[in-house]
């Protein structure tokens, strides 16, 4: 039996009809800045320091009726945590001379902390998460969730944040 209505998403548990996209960034990164030696003692670098960083982003948008967002809302960053893991000077001079611009920056690693970026559909009248699934495998094109008037039970990827147990499933969304 095919269901007719003007909406292509409904809640089933308080029956709104906009849905909001929430995607969570974390990023772990270690990075260095130099500053070169300029002085007579000639000490090539004059003061390394190595920096790891642990940030977040958060954004949201609202779900079209083409299973996509169009439009993001950025928000600030939820965690932002530095800390200095090593460091030395060669140089005190050249480092009591030294501004901010003297240093270079140097992006060593990029290091994934668990959920890379998790992934979420609300409904805006409830709250409640909706389970979805995407287009395509590795959450690729569009996103389609359980309460939407086109669903098709098999036919979306899972997203794997609504999997805990079995992050790396491999088949389509059942349900």
């Amino acid at each position: 039996m095919t269901m007719t209505t003007d909406h292509t998403y409904t809640c089933s548990a308080c029956g709104a009809h906009d849905f909001t996209v929430e995607n969570e960034s974390f990023k772990h990164l270690i990075y260095t800045v130099t500053l070169t030696c300029t002085c007579e003692a000639d000490a090539g670098i004059a003061h390394i320091k190595t920096f790891e960083v642990e940030d977040s982003t958060f954004r949201t948008g609202p779900l079209d009726d083409l299973h996509q967002v169009q439009e993001w809302d950025e928000h600030e960053p939820d965690r932002y945590h530095e800390d200095i893991v090593d460091e030395e000077v060669n140089c005190q001079s050249c480092c009591e001379d030294a501004s901010g611009d003297d240093y270079e920056t140097i992006v060593d690693d990029e290091v994934p902390l668990g959920h890379l970026d998790r992934w979420r559909v609300r409904c805006d009248g409830c709250g409640r998460l909706i389970p979805f699934g995407w287009s395509h495998p590795a959450r690729g094109g569009r996103i389609w969730p359980v309460d939407s008037v086109d669903h098709i039970p098999g036919k979306a990827w899972p997203e794997p944040s609504d999997w805990p147990d079995d992050s790396k499933r491999s088949r389509p969304l059942d349900a």
